[in-house]
Order: structure tokens, then sequence, then C-alpha cells
């Protein structure tokens, strides 16, 4: 008989938390474009895996990889097998969509990337991480390995910890698209159409930190 008021008790507890929690969030927010982008980075480089989906219509492929961390254009690089499904896929779409998530944060990140596969030496040996000999005993002369690069088009960001938490709270997340060599705020009207891109709030692209 005590159990179910204890349930409604934390339940309303929980529900304050979670709107007191949603006011902090919004008095925080912070969509500029180079803040977007300090916290796409920041959560991408604090994961160390995150999932790849290729494909296009009804039946996308997902699967969990371990990436480098991105360079200085946020260039991303993984390993596969030439024969994989996913293989097949980065060549007839050359598309690649990568999703990092940071649980401690609440903390999303979802890069839309030009996806090419890479497979000489050079590149290969440059590319190859100790840990993938789990998976390629011979190292990155094997033929069964080579390198996806993901070069960043859009990336879209939600993260409690850092602000960024566009209206409506919750339910989208910031988006960035490269153009013309920035990184440029997308603004959402607010009936959640997309508009066209458009500079950050102080006037300016902003760069990869």
């Amino acid at each position: 008989m005590t159990q179910l008021p204890i349930q409604r008790i934390l339940g309303r507890v929980v529900g304050q938390l979670a709107r007191w929690y949603r006011r902090w969030g919004i008095r925080r927010t912070d969509v500029r474009a180079e803040s977007v982008l300090r916290a796409a980075r920041a959560t991408i480089d604090r994961s160390r895996f995150c999932v790849v989906v290729t494909g296009t219509g009804d039946q996308p492929a997902a699967r969990v990889l371990q990436p480098r961390r991105p360079d200085g254009n946020l260039v991303i690089h993984l390993g596969i097998s030439p024969t994989s499904r996913k293989a097949d896929d980065i060549r007839r779409t050359g598309r690649a969509t990568l999703v990092y998530t940071d649980y401690r944060r609440g903390a999303g990140v979802t890069v839309y990337a030009a996806a090419d596969l890479l497979a000489d030496p050079t590149t290969c040996r440059e590319q190859f991480l100790p840990t993938w000999r789990s998976f390629w005993p011979t190292g990155p002369d094997d033929r069964a390995f080579v390198v996806v690069r993901c070069v960043p088009r859009a990336i879209e960001v939600w993260d409690g910890s850092r602000g960024i938490t566009p209206p409506p709270f919750g339910l989208a997340g910031a988006r960035i698209e490269l153009l013309d060599g920035g990184w440029n705020l997308v603004v959402r009207p607010a009936d959640g159409t997309t508009s066209s891109s458009s500079h950050d709030e102080v006037g300016q692209p902003a760069t990869c930190p």
C-alpha cells in the first residue's frame, strides 16, 4: 500500500527536476555556428565509438565502428573491409552518416559526410590504429583492409551541458552546414521547416577550432 504513494512522490520529484533542467537549459542556449562546431568536436573527441550508417532507401545499414579522431578540418577516418556491405554502399552513394553519443553530458552529434575508400599503402599505414590488429592481424598491409575517409558536409548537435539546445527544447538539434569554406548555421523557422543556411549570429561563418 505504501509503494504506490512513494512512486507518485518520486514521479513528482523527477518531473520537477526535468522542468528545472528545461528552464536551466533554455536560459543557457547558445546556437552560434562556432559554438555548435566546438561542441561537436568535443563530443567526437570524447567518443571511442560511433554508429556508421550507409545505404539508401528503406534498408539503410548501421554498424558500430571505432573511428580515428578527426583532423583539423573534422575529416574522420575509419577502417573496414573492401568486400563489406559498407564498402559497397560507399562506392555506390559516396555518403556516410556518423552518429556519436556522450551519455554523461547528454550530448549527441550526427555527421553527414561525403565518403570514399582509400586503399593506397601510405594512407592505410598512416590511418591504421594499433587496436585494429584485432581485426586485421597482419596490419595495414592486409588486403582485407581499406580506409574510409569521411568529409563532413553538415553536422547536427544537441548538447544540454554546453547549451546547444535550440527551440523547441529537446525536439530538434542545431544544424550547421559547410558552405564557401565556413560552417554556417541553418535557421529553422517556427513551423519546423528548414530555411537556407545563414551565417551565425555575429555575421561570420565559423571555421574549425
